[in-house]
């Protein structure tokens, strides 16, 4: 298999992996599509900055411009952090997205994709996707499981979101072959809640018993991921009991009014909100309403203004130097009026109210004209400059 033409490796990821260095992957979906710019950049140096820290070499991943990339330079992730234009990337967006020499941002699962081309081993996330609740009716299950069971990196995470149905994930991830380790706990992690309910297959009590168990997976010739989930620190963490219950209700609340398919996630965040808040929904709804349409207006303005004064200063660039030629070859500005009063014009010197150019006898409904008439001309023109 000839990788060349399609994946980028960073020299300094490209010399770890040669010399056996741990290198820890990275999403850049969280990046493009989970966090504002210009949070996302720090969020991002910072995260890189805590795996040197631990002694690794940190690769983001991503597809800029039809490539795969194993490590990106600041340049290409400020470009995924502004996220402009930036696509969400799967397994099945692979192909699209390099043979149409594409910009995205790489999900669990192209990020293992990615991360195994390279022959990295370790990839850390936040929380995996899984089984939606209601999946044996909708069929909405995540790409992330079908990645764990068939390419071999060891994914370490916060568990899974609660929104999920937790259960029916570790189900499907035992009847895949997919072993659940968790750090130092019995339970299965559920993203902010360091319990979930379920349990995990095996507690390691260490980083290297996590790394043996990997290695003795792969050496007998298993192949696919391993997913390890490590609980959020205590501080962090949410309550369980109060979140199950929230989640709960906002469930209830949805099959009570109907809510399904796509609908149903967004429809769940914002009722957990509400009620996590105790604010009522409509004024939620107006809150957050406000926060985006002042987003929009001010990015929207700022883009407007910036192409407005930039127009202003090409279109200067381009006809001072003609008006300067122009005075020099007429003699300069004594030059232009003698050769107006010469041909016989003399009255365009002096034009405003201009009725002999608008032809009315009325002064005021000359300039209206002139007003008018420009305004209509400039600003059809300014229109189809936009």
């Amino acid at each position: 298999m000839n990788l060349k033409e399609y994946l980028s490796i960073t020299p300094e990821i490209s010399a770890a992996i040669r010399d056996g260095k741990p290198v820890v992957a990275l999403e850049s979906t969280i990046l493009s599509h989970g966090m504002p710019y210009p949070d996302n950049l720090a969020f991002a140096a910072e995260v890189e900055r805590i795996v040197r820290a631990e002694g690794a070499v940190p690769a983001t991943m991503a597809i800029i411009d039809g490539v795969l990339k194993v490590g990106l330079t600041q340049d290409e992730l400020e470009l995924m952090c502004k996220g402009e234009g930036v696509a969400k990337v799967s397994r099945r967006d692979l192909p699209i997205m390099v043979a149409e020499k594409r910009t995205g941002a790489t999900t669990v699962a192209s990020t293992m994709i990615l991360a195994s081309l390279a022959g990295i081993r370790v990839f850390a996330t936040g929380g995996i996707g899984g089984v939606h609740r209601g999946a044996e009716k909708t069929m909405d299950i995540s790409a992330d499981l079908q990645e764990l069971r068939q390419t071999s990196v060891a994914v370490v995470c916060a568990g899974a979101k609660m929104i999920l149905d937790i259960g029916l994930t570790l189900e499907y991830l035992e009847t895949m072959g997919v072993p659940v380790l968790g750090l130092r706990t019995d339970d299965f992690p559920a993203f902010y809640c360091r319990r979930s309910g379920f349990g995990v297959d095996h507690n390691a009590k260490d980083e290297a018993e996590i790394a043996r168990i990997a290695k003795t997976k792969w050496d007998l010739g298993l192949a696919g991921g391993i997913l390890i989930g490590n609980p959020v620190p205590e501080e962090y963490a949410m309550d369980f009991d109060e979140m199950t219950a929230v989640i709960e209700k906002a469930i209830a609340g949805a099959n009570a009014e109907g809510v399904r398919g796509k609908n149903i996630t967004p429809y769940l965040l914002a009722h957990i909100v509400q009620l996590l808040l105790g604010w009522p929904l409509w004024v939620s709804l107006i809150i957050a309403a406000i926060v985006v349409l002042s987003y929009i207006t001010l990015g929207g303005l700022s883009a407007a203004i910036y192409n407005e004064v930039l127009q202003f200063f090409v279109i200067v660039a381009a006809l001072l130097p003609l008006t300067l030629i122009g005075l020099h070859r007429a003699g300069g500005i004594g030059g232009l009026i003698d050769s107006v009063r010469d041909a016989g014009s003399e009255e365009m010197l002096a034009s405003w109210p201009a009725t002999e150019l608008t032809g009315f006898d009325s002064p005021f409904w000359s300039v209206v004209g002139i007003v008018f008439g420009l305004g209509f001309v400039l600003s059809f023109g300014y229109w189809t400059t936009n």
